[in-house]
């Protein structure tokens, strides 16, 4: 597995303006709109939003080096997912459409509980990173390959665990230390790898529990701070099917050439195939219908 190790200051997103690019702040927000070259660009704006005094030139780093672990060559696990994946929370969490009046999003069945401009910039900084440097297969295959990642992590959670570590490799990193400025740094390292641990998918009812259980507002709030956390990026990671149906297909499109390529590889390999990975035997159809009814629906 590669380390957390590219990019470097000279290679900091230029300044762009987030007003040039329309509904960022909404459902309809089209990804595949942006340049390549705008992509870091972009995200760094997506993440100042909330936190507008956070060192411009650590978060520069920050991005390019983040931009530089995704692998360009993933049909669907690329830094283009992590930004849409990022901008989904950004909707979640505000709630709103950029320049309307100051309004704040509320949760639970009180009606009154938010997550603080810090709680959101965590949220945002989770999409981004939440699948840095996947190398294009599932847990599956790492697993029954015998891959030294799933060697390092037993196994479990084996590409989210590889996804925080890197994470936060890079934040430690001395040029991208000053995003962390100003920050509570042990609850925020908290939430982000609790945020990106919440994307495994063999975690998905113990993360839809934690939102059905939510709506408990006698919790002390750092656990209802937890359990919206999860939930909330668990669903901006799989919301693709929810999109407008033109995101929606591409996104699909995209993910059942990565799904049948790795499909492809298992069978060449003699390890077992993972589920919805044969193109012999499933169908972008089926798989498509199957994920959105059982696994984004619920949300």
């Amino acid at each position: 597995a590669r380390t957390a190790e590219i990019g470097s200051p000279s290679q900091v997103p230029r300044p762009i303006d987030v007003a040039s690019f329309d509904d960022l702040g909404s459902w309809r927000f089209d990804v595949f709109a942006v340049p390549d070259t705008a992509l870091p660009s972009l995200a760094a704006a997506l993440l100042r939003l909330r936190r507008p005094g956070v060192d411009a030139a650590a978060l520069g780093a920050f991005v390019s080096r983040v931009s530089r672990l995704y692998r360009p060559q993933n049909p669907y696990h690329n830094f283009r997912h992590g930004l849409d994946v990022a901008q989904a929370l950004f909707a979640f969490c505000e709630g709103r459409l950029l320049g309307d009046a100051d309004t704040t999003r509320t949760w639970g069945g009180d009606g009154v509980f938010s997550l603080t401009a810090d709680e959101v910039f965590a949220a945002v900084l989770c999409g981004l990173c939440h699948d840095v440097d996947h190398p294009g297969v599932g847990n599956g295959y790492l697993v029954h390959s015998g891959h030294p990642l799933a060697t390092r992590h037993n196994d479990l959670a084996v590409l989210e665990q590889w996804h925080a570590f890197a994470t936060w490799r890079v934040l430690r990193k001395p040029d991208c230390a000053g995003v962390l400025a100003g920050l509570d740094v042990a609850a925020f390292r908290k939430l982000t790898i609790a945020g990106i641990l919440a994307t495994d998918m063999a975690r998905h009812g113990d993360v839809l529990k934690g939102v059905e259980a939510f709506d408990d507002g006698n919790a002390p709030r750092p656990s209802r701070v937890l359990q919206l956390f999860g939930g909330l990026v668990h669903a901006a990671d799989v919301s693709n099917p929810a999109k407008p149906w033109a995101l929606s297909k591409k996104w699909s499109d995209l993910v059942t050439v990565e799904f049948f390529a790795q499909g492809d590889r298992e069978k060449a390999e003699g390890l077992p195939v993972s589920f919805g990975m044969d193109r012999a035997t499933s169908s972008q159809r089926g798989v498509a219908i199957g994920f959105g009814s059982k696994l984004v629906a619920p949300f």
